[in-house]
């Protein structure tokens, strides 16, 4: 007699996270890059704030104690003196400027938010779109005008300012005013 073999049935599917999916692709700076939708400048800034990004969050994991300070050294290592300077150059102005508290009736979409998700993150503009309900290519041309803002800010970009879509507020003096004037 012959024996009956048992049909193995197949693992089921499992449907991958959108992480997983994110981490699959291919990085949306690239992508956009051998479209011809960044310019040189944009596609430098674009590094440069994936580099300065990941070296500040890097440096500020906390740990128990160095081996340097262990051993009786300062603890405070040698730094990447060039990412420290675009940190204070470059990064930073640049993110403050775009983090900037906007008045509600000026635009008041998250520029540096949408940067940062593309470029750190790597999502892509149209998922951005979509979940901020926002018409097709707008997360695109925040970013484009965003990554342009910090190559001139950078000085990589020579001959005319770049300029993003909205104003920044102006400082409000704070000095109460009077409804009635003084009888002269």
């Amino acid at each position: 007699m012959a024996k009956r073999k048992k049909k193995i049935q197949p693992a089921p599917r499992v449907e991958a996270t959108p992480q997983t999916i994110s981490n699959l692709r291919r990085d949306p700076i690239s992508e956009l890059t051998e479209a011809g939708r960044l310019n040189d400048h944009q596609i430098r800034a674009a590094s440069e704030i994936e580099a300065v990004f990941n070296f500040v969050t890097s440096r500020l994991v906390v740990k128990s104690a160095s081996l340097d300070e262990r051993r009786g050294g300062s603890g405070g290592g040698e730094g990447n003196t060039y990412l420290e300077q675009a940190w204070v150059q470059h990064y930073k102005p640049w993110s403050d400027e775009l983090s900037v508290k906007l008045a509600p009736a000026q635009d008041d979409d998250p520029w540096l938010e949408t940067t940062i998700k593309i470029v750190i993150d790597g999502l892509r503009g149209r998922q951005i779109d979509r979940d901020m309900a926002w018409r097709n290519g707008k997360a695109l041309e925040m970013l484009r005008a965003a990554l342009t803002r910090y190559a001139d800010l950078a000085g990589w970009i020579t001959g005319h300012p770049a300029s993003l879509r909205y104003r920044r507020v102006p400082q409000i003096e704070l000095r109460r005013t009077t409804t009635s004037q003084p009888a002269q």
